[in-house]
């Protein structure tokens, strides 16, 4: 079912209807390992707290020579670079490569999770205490589905590795740019 997902965005007419309704299929049939219901808040919430830090985990199994690594590594690199943030870094792949190596210089909280349960990967993440997590697999063959769906911080966002609309209550915002075709599609959801 992922896998239609991931390719039913490169369909012509696949109607957003029937995408949903496929969404709320798989988030049926998603076996939670843990139900947290943290509040959603805002980032502004987040700079206002008392930690020193924002909190900024990434999850994802192309941190390496993949167009992902390509979209994202001069954002990883600021955020790196940042006294605002710390970053987490979650891999979930076996394949390390220069691209790898290259991000891995700027980020000190990195995760190899690929030969992790779902269980493992919700208590090494829930352990960092995260703010923000940011989901970079979208439907793709390797998503945690059971883990974002479990809720490991307030806010949590697809981004890069799914350019629509996750359709899963485990993911709360979509980062993207803005497109008047798509825009209406998405509020409706």
């Amino acid at each position: 079912l992922k896998n239609y997902l991931f390719f039913s965005q490169y369909l012509e007419d696949f109607s957003k209807k029937k995408y949903f309704e496929l969404t709320d299929l798989l988030e049926l049939n998603i076996k939670k390992i843990k139900n947290i219901n943290k509040k959603k808040v805002l980032f502004e919430e987040l700079k206002n707290n008392n930690k020193k830090k924002i909190r900024i985990g990434f999850i994802s199994s192309d941190l390496r020579n993949h167009a992902i690594s390509y979209q994202i590594k001069n954002v990883l690199e600021e955020l790196g670079n940042s006294d605002e943030v710390d970053i987490y870094i979650y891999n979930d792949s076996i394949i390390q490569d220069e691209i790898t190596i290259e991000i891995k210089k700027n980020i000190s909280n990195w995760v190899d999770i690929f030969n992790f349960n779902d269980s493992k990967v919700f208590d090494t993440i829930t352990k960092n205490q995260l703010d923000i997590l940011i989901d970079l697999s979208g439907h793709s063959a390797n998503a945690r589905y059971a883990v974002l769906q479990s809720r490991l911080a307030p806010i949590q966002i697809s981004w890069c590795g799914f350019l629509e609309s996750f359709g899963l209550s485990g993911i709360d915002y979509l980062l993207a740019d803005r497109s008047e075709e798509h825009t209406s599609e998405l509020q409706s959801r």
